[in-house]
């Protein structure tokens, strides 16, 4: 089978080319890769469907769009022979080549394919290098959320033994109202006590004084029986 691949993104100066011959050499793929003057990157391959499929997916490199150097493939097209847009098709398919649409010797054409390679290598570090970064930023955005529930439990905590401290005061306030209380209860009782004491006194002031006129009465009783007695014996 073969096809044309149109890939769009950004495809060129980022290596893409050196990558897609080498994927393709790997898999065995017969054709060429070339960047075309619309900016995208033009393939031409003969293989079956599953090893074509297995290309197209490992070629399908996704990167940062908003970064100028980073490999981003945003669409790849592909043209079966027989469609209209499956033009330009190569008459022989041989070793998978890069075509620079130019003469080039041999040594000038390795120097180019290893400067791709760089870059390629390069936008690889530069994407690992934000992605680390990227995960680093995400554990630092999780250690601070970690650490805003950690004062929000703190401050949980706090409110709670603030609200511990009130209930606290307020029963303080409550048994200091209780011993008031209390203390004037023992008040009244010793009030209540000292005038049982005075009733006590007063009784027993009483008992003398009945004691007293028991006596008189006993000697004027004794005096006006003798008196009688006297009388009689007259």
């Amino acid at each position: 089978m073969k096809v044309r691949l149109v890939i769009e993104g950004n495809v060129q100066g980022a290596g893409y080319r050196a990558m897609v011959k080498n994927v393709a050499r790997r898999l065995k793929i017969k054709g060429l890769v070339r960047n075309l003057d619309d900016g995208n990157v033009e393939g031409f391959c003969e293989c079956d469907e599953k090893t074509l499929n297995k290309f197209i997916k490992i070629i399908d490199r996704k990167g940062d769009p908003e970064q100028p150097f980073s490999l981003n493939v945003e669409k790849i097209n592909v043209y079966k022979e027989g469609d209209v847009n499956c033009v330009g098709l190569p008459e022989e398919f041989g070793l998978f080549e890069t075509d620079y649409r130019m003469e080039i010797d041999p040594v000038h054409k390795d120097s180019l394919e290893r400067s791709e390679i760089g870059i390629l290598v390069l936008s690889s570090m530069h994407q690992d290098l934000k992605e680390g970064q990227d995960d680093l930023k995400e554990g630092q955005n999780k250690m601070l959320e970690k650490q805003d529930k950690m004062i929000e439990k703190q401050d949980e905590t706090i409110a709670a033994i603030k609200g511990l401290d009130k209930k606290q005061d307020v029963m303080i306030k409550k048994q200091d109202v209780m011993i008031k209380s209390q203390d004037k209860m023992i008040e009244k009782q010793d009030t209540m006590i000292e005038k049982q004491d005075e009733t006590i006194t007063a009784i027993k002031g009483l008992d003398k004084k009945q004691d007293t006129t028991i006596d008189v009465l006993k000697d004027f009783r004794d005096s006006t029986k003798q008196s009688f007695t006297d009388m009689g014996n007259i």
